[in-house]
């Protein structure tokens, strides 16, 4: 039986012409560029497979198996020395996923299931939750030299795809945009934008398109993984959702070798340069990593070197250009990173641009030689060039260190609120609680508050109790923390955005909002509750909270107006619903609090429209009396989903 699935499993499909017709997409194009596989066979014969066999195929000079997991591993292509690892493996991640039926439906077609477990809003992590027997189902078809995987899912499930040790160069087809690999190392690094659609290039020329379509969030850099990974969290339950994978094979004797990973260091806190100052730069190589980008040449030898770099402003218009020459062999010296856990060898080369322009600007970067050996990326690093309202030794002064310093930086700014957070990893046994950690963070924010005038508040864990079973463990848990820290805060929201995470109205009154205001009377009188937290306005959940009896148990009610576009007019639409909803049960007189408010933007056209919304934003709020003490604006740094910010270190 395994030697006669082995026989079926094993084919070779010659390249067709729908391989030899397909281009190589371009950038923000990549959708149309990358061609749906063929229709499979119209019959197909279920063969049943064993488990505990793999199976391997090949498909028009490379191979590809699927696992006995039921994971698709080990793209190869080539062989001996001209062996390419195009990618490790794709997989499945759920609570209890386990693969329960392998199937070759046709000669270039498999079928997977698997089972899962479906877990309930607050159940405890040390309990078990019902197993689906047919959770996940997964469909892989192999046609010529792609590869095409169609799931769906009952429950939630992330996916991922870790690449091979060659790929060198990767770019967002629906940015454009493109990173040395692994990223997460350089100035800004590729892993801020997600996308639908990429292209891996690989050091002997290959190119792997990937495209996938499916609703919710787009594919994006897990920097927590390999620094070469891949993944997509948190798919739509009962949602159609489509991997394609098409390679395209390089050319004999190739070599595309991307450019040795730096980092981009800003001379100044923030990257914000007091006019006229002149904006400087240092990049810096890490020679261990330069002498491994080398060897990959096999005796190639890069000739002409320099760093080239541009300056765009805020509209993307390009205002400076020049490069800087840099040999790799020359200029290596000895240097201590900026970095203090990590001492190394690093090559440092400083750049300067021009002066005597005020404005919003990306710098951006990268590594070039005469004979077109280095793959050219460009890597970029915001900046701005701001007018100090004192001296910039004064500006500056009032700044100090203030990487990581958000009370600093957010008075700097003009804004007025902030959040910070403790986890119930406070509460390690019933009766007892650990305060070490939080004990220095509570002063430090009690400090901030006084010296900068940013007013702060407290969320207690963003998502529900891991063990508690009742509202009277909830409440001890409150209370202790509350009569812990009464002297340092006073201001508390309990669950972030309970509305998008399974949490029910009554759920969250019963178990987390009455108990948290209980504890706050007994605690500390002063004490104040601001609530429910909602994603966008949650117009239905706050309805049935006051519905319950909510009112009684929070001082403030909390939103993130994230609303979509047109803002302005979706803002007042919802926010004229809230009021009323609040004058109903008599509520009216209540402030409303934004515990997070904002824009992020990914590409020019939205960057430009953002931020007249957030003016008109901003005026708005002045209008309905939220003022900046009430108001947590939450893009103000880099924290992973967008490419521009108002701040950037």
């Amino acid at each position: 039986m395994r030697q006669t699935l082995v026989a079926l499993l094993m084919f070779s499909v010659v390249s067709s012409g729908l391989a030899q017709s397909a281009s190589p997409p371009t950038a923000g194009k990549a959708a149309a560029a990358v061609p749906a596989v063929l229709p499979g066979p119209a019959s197909r014969k279920a063969v049943p497979m064993p488990i505990e066999a793999a199976c391997t195929l090949q498909m028009a000079g490379y191979t590809v198996e699927v696992g006995k997991d039921g994971f698709l591993n080990n793209l190869v292509g080539g062989s001996g020395e001209r062996k390419t690892r195009y990618a490790e493996n794709f997989t499945f991640k759920a609570p209890s996923l386990t693969v329960t039926d392998i199937t070759p439906t046709a000669t270039n077609e498999v079928e997977c299931t698997f089972s899962g477990e479906k877990r309930l809003p607050g159940m405890p992590r040390n309990e078990k939750g019902e197993i689906i027997p047919d959770m996940l189902k997964v469909r892989y078809t192999f046609d010529a030299a792609e590869i095409r995987m169609a799931f769906k899912s009952k429950l939630d499930v992330d996916f991922s795809l870790r690449l091979g040790e060659d790929a060198q160069v990767v770019q967002n087809l629906n940015s454009g945009t493109e990173a040395i690999l692994p990223v997460g190392q350089q100035g800004r690094g590729f892993g801020d934008t997600a996308f639908t659609a990429a292209r891996f290039t690989y050091l002997n020329g290959a190119e792997l398109l990937f495209r996938y379509d499916g609703p919710g969030q787009r594919f994006g850099f897990n920097g927590g993984m390999s620094r070469r990974e891949y993944s997509r969290g948190q798919c739509v339950p009962n949602s159609d959702y489509t991997v394609v994978l098409r390679l395209q094979p390089g050319k004999p004797d190739t070599k595309v070798l991307a450019p040795p990973q730096f980092t981009i260091r800003c001379a100044v806190p923030g990257c914000i340069f007091f006019d006229p100052e002149t904006p400087a730069f240092t990049l810096e190589f890490d020679t261990n990593e330069v002498q491994a980008a080398i060897a990959k040449l096999g005796g190639l030898k890069l000739e002409g070197t320099r760093i080239e770099y541009r300056v765009t402003d805020h509209s993307d218009h390009e205002v400076g250009h020049g490069a800087v020459p840099i040999d790799f062999e020359k200029d290596a010296s000895t240097l201590s990173t900026n970095d203090p856990r990590k001492a190394k060898q690093v090559l440092a080369k400083e750049v300067l641009l021009q002066a005597g322009v005020r404005g919003y600007f990306a710098a951006q970067f990268r590594v070039v030689d005469v004979k077109g050996v280095l793959r050219p990326v460009w890597t970029e690093r915001p900046f701005s060039v701001v007018q100090p309202i004192k001296s910039a030794a004064e500006e500056r002064a009032f700044m100090g260190d203030w990487k990581g310093n958000d009370y600093i930086r957010d008075a700097f700014l003009g804004l007025g609120l902030m959040r910070e957070g403790v986890d119930w990893d406070v509460h390690v046994a019933k009766g007892q609680f650990k305060f070490e950690k939080y004990d220095p963070m509570f002063k430090f924010a009690k400090e901030m508050r006084e010296k900068t005038g940013v007013n702060s508040y407290w969320m207690i864990a963003g998502g529900t109790h891991p063990w508690a079973k009742t509202p009277q463990d909830m409440y001890e848990v409150y209370e202790a923390i509350l009569t812990r820290y009464k002297d340092e805060n006073h201001w508390w929201e309990t669950l972030n955005e309970p509305n998008v995470y399974g949490v029910t109205p009554q759920l969250y009154l019963e178990m987390y909002l009455k108990p948290l205001k209980l504890a706050a009377e007994k605690a500390d009188p002063e004490a104040q509750i601001i609530a429910p937290s909602m994603c966008g306005y949650g117009l239905d959940f706050i309805e049935e909270l006051y519905k319950l009896g909510g009112k009684d148990y929070f001082n403030a009610l909390s939103v993130h107006p994230y609303v979509g576009t047109p803002y302005d007019i979706l803002f007042l639409e919802n926010f004229t619903k809230l009021r009323a909803i609040m004058a109903k049960y008599g509520d009216e007189k209540k402030p409303v609090w934004f515990t997070e408010s904002g824009f992020g933007w990914n590409n020019l056209n939205e960057q430009v429209y953002d931020a007249r919304q957030n003016v008109r934003r901003l005026l708005i709020q002045d209008q309905y009396d939220i003022p900046k003490e009430h108001d947590l604006y939450y893009y103000t740094s880099a924290k992973g989903y967008h490419k521009f910010y108002l701040i950037d270190f």
